[in-house]
């Protein structure tokens, strides 16, 4: 298989990978970026999600509760080239969320983001790495958990602010492709009210770090992606002190397992299963597993 098909293989798993807590509608990844020999890529994802441990406590003990949360999420992403190194790209998703009998469906956070190729493979290495810087910022598009009127229901975001800085690292070993990705983000402060109380959310910074291994067989791809993800606590001030909280740190680890297949040089589908009850020692956060599928489409330069 030829590198730059390795490579295209290997961005896919950034495609549909997502780091948000159970508990809303997910705002923070890594953008959908470019680092094969494209101009320009659109993909569209589905996912569905099912909470599997309602809440992970300060002491790390698992709860689980009779009524679960389903979520479905359809996404459209997309990616072009400005130029050699830099590039634009974008992420909106609708989400619908059901608990028993009830459900809503409405709009997340959307994300926008500036990409520059900061280690241009324009000749192959054997040990350097091609690599890419990204800033983006999340428009709070979706409700955050506090603004919610049926218990978190009709949260499809974390409904905050936020700009964030990473960068991604691939390297192709013969048929096999490594990855590393990290990223920071901050969010601001916002002010929120709902038909019991109102106040003001203040956010701190959070992180993800991400690890992955492929491995490239004809028009196949095998690939595991472990993801770190840590929060800084969101403190609550409210006039009513009985609404006050200083927030807790949160923390869990995403463990995901794809398979994507070339279909030509210009379409390619993945199929993946994602788990946030494998790894790591998860603090205030839910846990959730899911499936997801994704259609990628391809322009060449």
């Amino acid at each position: 298989m030829k590198p730059s098909l390795i490579l295209l293989f290997s961005l896919l798993n950034f495609s549909i990978k997502g780091w948000a807590a159970a508990c809303c509608g997910g705002s923070s990844s890594i953008p959908t970026m470019i680092l094969s020999d494209d101009k320009a890529q659109v993909s569209s994802s589905y996912s569905f999600s099912r909470v599997d441990i309602d809440s992970v406590d300060n002491e790390g003990y698992w709860h689980r509760w009779d009524q679960h949360i389903t979520t479905e999420t359809v996404k459209l992403l997309g990616s072009h080239l400005l130029n050699d190194l830099w590039q634009v790209g974008f992420g909106i998703p609708i989400i619908k969320r059901v608990r028993e009998q009830e459900s809503f469906t409405g709009l997340g956070d959307i994300n926008l983001n500036v990409g520059y190729e900061f280690l241009p493979e324009w000749d192959y290495h054997p040990i350097k790495p091609k690599g890419l810087m990204f800033f983006q910022a999340t428009v709070p598009t979706g409700k955050t958990k506090m603004e919610s009127e049926n218990g978190g229901l009709d949260s499809t975001g974390n409904g905050l602010w936020s700009v964030g800085i990473g960068l991604v690292l691939t390297k192709v070993v013969k048929k096999f492709d490594l990855q590393f990705s990290w990223d920071w983000h901050h969010s601001f402060e916002k002010k929120f009210s709902n038909s019991s109380f109102s106040g003001t959310l203040t956010p701190g910074n959070g992180q993800n770090l991400s690890l992955g291994l492929g491995y490239n067989l004809e028009s196949f791809r095998f690939g595991h992606t472990i993801v770190w993800t840590s929060e800084d606590p969101i403190k609550v001030s409210s006039t009513d002190p009985n609404f006050e909280s200083p927030g807790y740190k949160e923390s869990f680890a995403t463990g995901t397992v794809s398979l994507s297949y070339l279909a030509s040089e210009e379409y390619s589908h993945t199929l993946s299963y994602a788990d946030q009850t494998w790894y790591g020692t998860p603090q205030n956060t839910s846990l959730t597993k899911s499936i997801n599928y994704l259609l990628q489409k391809r322009w060449g330069r």
